[in-house]
Formats: C-alpha cells, structure tokens, sequence
C-alpha cells in the first residue's frame, strides 16, 4: 500500500519522482514515518487534486453500471485510486481555478451550520466486521437546536442535536474506531481512514471538481453524467406545467413530478436525472425555489395557452388597466397579471347570483319558480273608547 506500507515494491508510474527515496534496510516505524508520514500527511491536506482520467474514470462506471454515486462512493473510489497508483502531482488537473474554503467540514455539534453544507460524519456501519464508517453528509435544515442532514446511504433524513450540550450524545467508539483503523494495511481501512482524516480537502476538492464540469449534474445526493440521461418529451413536459396550473399545487420534487406525470417512482437513474435536466433547462416555465443540490420545482408563469380574461384588471402599481372582460391575454400581459398575483383573479368567472349591496338596488320581486303569494289583508281599525272611559288631559 502507497506510503503506509513502504517495505513493499510497487509499479514505478510516471510520477515516482515525486516519491521519496526508499531504503533497501530494514527501517523502524518512526524511521517510516519520517520518511513517509509528513509527505502522506501533506499530499491528503494539501497537495491532493482532481485529475480529468478521475472524471473519465466516474464516468465510465457510471455509464457500464447504469446508476447514479453518492459524493462518499465517488470519494472512495479517487482515494483508493491513489492508494494503489501513487498520487499522480504531473496529472492534468481537473477543473483549473482554486478552491472555496471549508467546503466540507468534519462533523461538529458545535459549529456553525446552514442549509447546504457537508460534512464528513461518522455513522453505524452495516459491513461485517465494522461498527462505523465515515460518510459525507448535506445540511438539509436547520432550526434552534436541532438539524436535519441527508447521509450518503441512508434513505431517510437524519436529526442531530446542536450545541456544546451534545457531545453528551456522540458515540465515543466512533472516532476510537476511526483511529483504529488508521493502523490497518488494508485498502478498505486506508481509505476509510483517509475519508475520516482528510475528507474535508479531498471530499471538498471532489465536490468543487464536479461542480465545476460541466458534465456532471446533482439530484438529492446523487451524481450522475449528463451525456448519459434519457429527457422526456416536450408534449410531456407541456402536460405538466398545465397540470400543475390546474391544480395550482406549489413546488415539487422530481419524485413529485413523476407521479403528476404518471410514471413509476422506481425510475432508472437515467430517466430520472433526464426529468431534472428538462426541468433545468426549460427556465420559460420553470423555477428551482430549492437547493442546487435538492430542487423543488414551481411554476414560473401561466402555460403557454391561450387565456380568456373574465375581469377587468389593472396594475396596482401603476394604475394601468392589463385587460378587460372576454379579452384574449397576450404571452407578456399574462406573465405581468402573474407576476403581480392578479392572473387567476383574472380568469374567474363571476357569480351567478350576485348578493345585493347598498350600492345595487333590491329586487323583492317574486322569482318564477316560487308559489304566488296570498294578497295583503287589511289592517283592523283601532276601536275608541267612550268618552266618559278616556283619562282625563288635567
């Protein structure tokens, strides 16, 4: 194994050079780590880097495997890479342009976290033979004390407490484990390890990498390329944004969408990613009001239709009349009425039988479907009293 295992030989690639000088004598552990340790320790902090062969090389498996990867899958697989070929410094580099700082952090109940942040996180490990592994994770939520974060590999979102007061609740044999592991030759282990240790310059250099090509394209956790997906049709796409008019229902996931369209939930990854793609690219009808990484899609504006105005509707800013009754809207008249909130006060029919106002006289008159009714009979008159019974006026 690259560095961590130097006694045994290993195919010399075009970057040996950069390896340092290897002894044939039997050296010590702490002559090893001299020697291997700080060049290890700062390859993984500083010196690592997306190359465009590890671009390919997620590419090539997504499309012979036909699924989308986890930012943890895609991580695991860079890392083992370098274990086994060296650290590849005279690759191409893949993209050109530095990188944010703190991308990704370790976990820490402590920190100051917002919607859209990773972080490396370590979790129940299913594996035989492991009780922990660490996993890249996405702020999903946050509110008070508490935090909502999507983890690679776990299908349902995850609730963490904030603040000092939660050390109290982290596993301590977690990061003994994480530890452990760092003493173990194996490939598995060693890049566990480096995941735990490092994550936060490999995962956040992976991250910036795949954000930055243009080939790769994020839905809820997972990656999958672009030139791989398979987009709906644009009947399809039309049909949805009149059924979400229709039933005036606010932003949806493309998990969503696909049962407004009537499709399957279990979509392969490349129609599902396709659907998210065409949602992406139609910016005339839609609008993303969620993450990049966690989309929510809503209406942008009417459908491209023909509209009927049953009201007279003027700006209520400017006071200048949009449209009058049994006029057809014009596309930009219709996208001013739904920007302004007017556009399906506009489409109303109205009532049929309006109530009486103060300002519309009262029609009392009998309607034809009731019974005529009785005519009006005469009042009695009032009987007077004799004279001598009336109270006297003194």
């Amino acid at each position: 194994m690259w560095l961590f295992n130097p006694d045994v030989e290993r195919h010399r690639g075009r970057d040996a050079a950069e390896e340092p000088a290897r002894d044939t004598r039997p050296s010590s552990a702490l002559e090893r780590y001299r020697t291997y340790g700080r060049f290890y320790e700062r390859y993984w902090s500083r010196l690592f880097s997306l190359t465009r062969a590890d671009l390919s090389r997620f590419s090539e498996r997504m499309r012979s495997l036909g699924e989308a990867m986890t930012l943890t899958d895609l991580a695991r697989d860079v890392i083992a890479s370098r274990l086994r070929e060296g650290p590849q410094l005279s690759s191409g580099p893949a993209p050109d342009g530095g990188m944010p700082n703190c991308m990704v952090q370790t976990w820490d109940p402590a920190a100051n976290w917002h919607e859209g942040d990773r972080a490396i996180i370590v979790v129940p490990c299913p594996a035989p033979g492991r009780a922990f592994a660490p996993r890249v994770a996405e702020v999903i939520h946050v509110k008070d004390n508490r935090i909502v974060v999507g983890i690679d590999g776990i299908a349902t979102a995850q609730v963490y407490a904030l603040g000092t007061d939660a050390y109290a609740a982290e596993n301590p044999m977690a990061g003994a484990e994480m530890l452990g592991i760092g003493r173990r030759y194996d490939e598995a282990a060693q890049t566990d390890f480096v995941l735990w240790r490092y994550g936060g310059h490999v995962v956040g250099a992976l991250l910036h990498a795949l954000q930055m090509s243009s080939g790769f394209i994020e839905l809820e956790g997972l990656w999958f390329h672009r030139d791989l997906v398979t987009q709906p049709s644009e009947t399809a796409i039309a049909r949805l944004a009149e059924t979400m008019f229709e039933h005036n229902s606010g932003p949806l996931r493309v998990d969503d969408v696909t049962r407004v369209l009537g499709l399957t939930t279990s979509l392969p990854a490349v129609t599902r990613f396709g659907l998210a793609l065409a949602l992406e690219q139609r910016t005339d009808l839609f609008e993303n009001v969620g993450t990049t990484s966690r989309p929510r899609w809503g209406l942008i504006g009417p459908p491209p239709r023909a509209f009927t105005a049953q009201h007279a509707v003027y700006d209520p800013e400017t006071y200048e009349v949009l449209c009058a009754p049994g006029e057809t809207l014009a596309p930009e008249v219709a996208q001013r009425l739904w920007r302004t909130g007017l556009f399906r006060a506009a489409l109303e029919a109205p009532s049929p039988d309006p109530r009486p106002t103060e300002f519309a006289p009262r029609d009392d008159s009998p309607r034809a479907d009731q019974p005529p009714a009785d005519p009006p009979r005469a009042k009695p008159r009032a009987r007077l009293l004799p004279r001598w019974l009336r109270p006297s006026r003194a």
